[in-house]
C-alpha cells in the first residue's frame, strides 16, 4: 500500500511539473517533495535539499519563466529518483507537536491568576528551588502546558536564555472557536487589556491581541470552524529573525516543518514567512531587512537578558533518538544531550537552539 501511495504522489508530481511548468505553484511542489522525503530513505535527502535551495530562489524572488521551468523539471527529477528508491527502507513520519511554552515572569501568583482567568488554564504543578531562588508553576489546558518561572533573587536579573538582541520569541497565538463570544466576554471583564478585533487582508486572520501582566503578546485567532462550544488550542509561536532563510531551513530540516505561505507589509518593512506542521505554525518575522546592521567579522552573537517573556519552546516527539541524530547530522547546537526525567507527561528530553539562538526543548 505504501508503494502504491508513493507511486500515485510521484506521478501527480510529474504531471503537475510537466503540464504546468510555466505557472507551477511553489507551495504544491514543496508539499509533494516533503511528503516523498518523509516516506523514503535518507539517500533522497541530498537531492531534496538541492530542490529546496531551488525552491527558495523561487519563493523569495520574482522568478522569470525560464527559472520556473527549471524548477518544474527539478521537481519531476526528484520525484523519479524518489520512486526508484527502495521502499523497504522507508521510515514512518516522525511526529512532532507543540507541548509547552516557558515564560519568565515578574510575579508568579499574578501570572497564574491571569492565565487561569483569561485563557482557562489550570494548575498542574508548583515548586520552588530554594538555592536558585526560583519559583516555578506549570499550568495545563488539555495536552498543552505553560511553564511560568520567577526569579526571586532581590535585584538579580533573570538569566540570559533566549535569542540575540532584538530577535527571538515575541508572541504566541491561540486558535479559538466561538470567537465573537469569547472576545465580548474578555472585553467586558478587562476592557483595558483587550485590543479591538482586526480582520487582516494581508494575513487572512481575524484576531485580537492580549498582553499578559509582563506585556507578552498573545494573539487570539478566530477558528474557521463554526462551533457553539469554545475550544482554545495553541496555534502559533512568533519569532523575530535576522536571517530568514537560515531559520526556515533549520525548522524544516530538524523539526519537519514545511514552508507554506508568506506576506509582506513593505511600507512598514515587515516580512513574514510561515512554517506548518501538524496544526501548528511557526511565524517568522523580519523587520526592515535592508537596514540590518552588518556584523563585523568574528563578532559573536550577543544574548539578551530576558527579564520577562517567552524564553523556551518545547516540542514533543515520538522518536527523540532519531531527532537527536538529525540535529547532529545537521550540525545543530546541542545544549543538553538526551536526558532521562521522571515527569508526568514525558520521560526524556534534550535541549538545542535554532539559528537565532532561541532555546528549543524536545521531549518524549
Amino acid at each position: 500500500a505504501q508503494s502504491v501511495s508513493i507511486l500515485c504522489v510521484g506521478l501527480l508530481g510529474i504531471t503537475v511539473a510537466v503540464k504546468h511548468r510555466d505557472v507551477i505553484d511553489a507551495h504544491i511542489c514543496e508539499k509533494i517533495a516533503h511528503l516523498l522525503r518523509r516516506r523514503l530513505p535518507c539517500i533522497v535527502n541530498k537531492f531534496y535539499h538541492l530542490y529546496k535551495k531551488s525552491l527558495h530562489i523561487y519563493v523569495f524572488h520574482e522568478t522569470p519563466i525560464h527559472m520556473k521551468r527549471r524548477l518544474s523539471f527539478i521537481l519531476a527529477l526528484f520525484t523519479i529518483v524518489s520512486l526508484f528508491s527502495h521502499s523497504a527502507d522507508a521510515q514512518p513520519p516522525r511526529q512532532v507537536k507543540p507541548s509547552l511554552i516557558t515564560l519568565q515572569v515578574s510575579s508568579l501568583d499574578r501570572s497564574i491568576a491571569w492565565y487561569k482567568e483569561m485563557l482557562g488554564f489550570e494548575m498542574d504543578d508548583r515548586f520552588t528551588y530554594i538555592k536558585q531562588k526560583t519559583k516555578i508553576a506549570v499550568l495545563k489546558r488539555k495536552d498543552f502546558y505553560i511553564e511560568l518561572i520567577q526569579n526571586t533573587a532581590s535585584g538579580s536579573p533573570m538569566p540570559s536564555v533566549t535569542g540575540s538582541s532584538n530577535y527571538g520569541f515575541y508572541k504566541m497565538g491561540f486558535l479559538v472557536t466561538a470567537f465573537e463570544d469569547f472576545y465580548q466576554e474578555l472585553k467586558q471583564k478587562h476592557p483595558d487589556q483587550v485590543n479591538g478585533v482586526i480582520s487582516s487582508e494581508v494575513s487572512g486572520y481575524t484576531y485580537f491581541d492580549l498582553y499578559d501582566p509582563d506585556s507578552t503578546l498573545i494573539q487570539i485567532i478566530a477558528s474557521a470552524k463554526s462551533m457553539d462550544s469554545r475550544e482554545i488550542r495553541p496555534y502559533l509561536i512568533g519569532i523575530k529573525v535576522s536571517d530568514m532563510e537560515s531559520e526556515i531551513n533549520w525548522y524544516e530540516q530538524n523539526l519537519d516543518f514545511t514552508f507554506t505561505r508568506k506576506w509582506e507589509v513593505s511600507d512598514r518593512g515587515i516580512y513574514v514567512r510561515q512554517l506548518y506542521a501538524d496544526g501548528f505554525i511557526i511565524e517568522l518575522q523580519k523587520d526592515t531587512p535592508d537596514e540590518d546592521p552588518v556584523k563585523e567579522a568574528g563578532q559573536a552573537d550577543v544574548k539578551k537578558d530576558v527579564i520577562s517573556g517567552i524564553c523556551k519552546m518545547t516540542f514533543q516527539t515520538d522518536d527523540i533518538q532519531s531527532l537527536c541524530e538529525s540535529l547532529k547530522t545537521n550540525r545543530s547546537q546541542l545544549l543538553q544531550e538526551i536526558t532521562s526525567k521522571s515527569a508526568a507527561w514525558y520521560t526524556s528530553f534534550l535541549i538545542t537552539e535554532d539559528t537565532e539562538k532561541n532555546t528549543i526543548q524536545i521531549i518524549q
